[in-house]
C-alpha cells in the first residue's frame, strides 16, 4: 500500500504546474458533481415529493370536513311545539311502526321493530330537520342479513327559542 502512494506521488511531482491546476480543477469539479447528484438533488426530490404528499393530505382533509359538514345532522333549536305528535305523524305517514314511545320532559324514546337502515337514517334527518330534535342515543340490532334492523331511539330537543 504505501509503494502505491508512493508511486502516486512521485506521478504527481512529474506533472507540470499547469496540469496540477487542471487536475485540481477537475477533481473538484468531479467532487461537485458527486455531491449534486448524489446527495442534494434527491434530498430535494423528497423535500419536493413530501411537501406534494402534504398537500395531497390537506386538500383531503379540507373535504372530509367539508362532507362531515354537509351530512352531519346539526343541532338546531325546536321548531315545533309537540316533538311527539310530529313523530308520530312522520312515522304513519311512512308506515313505520312505533313501540314503546315514551315522553320524559325534552325527551323522548321510542323503538321500530323492523325497519331499512337507509329509510331509518332518511327518517331521523326529516324528523331533525322539520322539528330540531336531535337523536340522543342510538341502539340497533340486525334483524336479517339485509338492511333489516331494529332501533332504539331517544331524541332530545332544546325548549329555548
Amino acid at each position: 500500500m504505501k509503494q502505491h502512494v508512493q508511486k502516486l506521488y512521485s506521478r504527481w511531482q512529474q506533472y507540470t504546474a499547469r496540469e496540477r491546476t487542471l487536475l485540481l480543477f477537475c477533481t473538484v469539479v468531479l467532487g461537485c458533481t458527486a455531491f449534486y447528484y448524489g446527495a442534494w438533488q434527491p434530498l430535494m426530490l423528497m423535500n419536493k415529493h413530501s411537501q406534494q404528499t402534504l398537500k395531497r393530505q390537506q386538500e383531503t382533509l379540507m373535504w372530509m370536513r367539508d362532507e362531515i359538514d354537509s351530512k352531519h345532522i346539526p343541532v338546531r333549536k325546536v321548531k315545533t311545539a309537540n316533538v311527539p305528535n310530529l313523530v308520530e305523524i312522520s312515522a304513519r305517514e311512512l308506515n313505520i311502526p312505533l313501540l314503546n314511545m315514551n315522553q320524559q320532559g325534552t325527551g323522548l324514546t321510542f323503538s321500530v321493530a323492523q325497519i331499512d337502515m337507509f329509510q331509518l337514517k332518511n327518517w331521523l334527518r326529516e324528523i331533525n330537520l322539520s322539528s330540531g330534535a336531535q337523536v340522543q342515543k342510538l341502539t340497533l340490532t340486525p334483524v336479517d342479513s339485509a338492511s333489516k334492523v331494529r332501533a332504539e331511539i331517544q331524541l332530545h330537543w332544546n325548549t329555548e327559542k
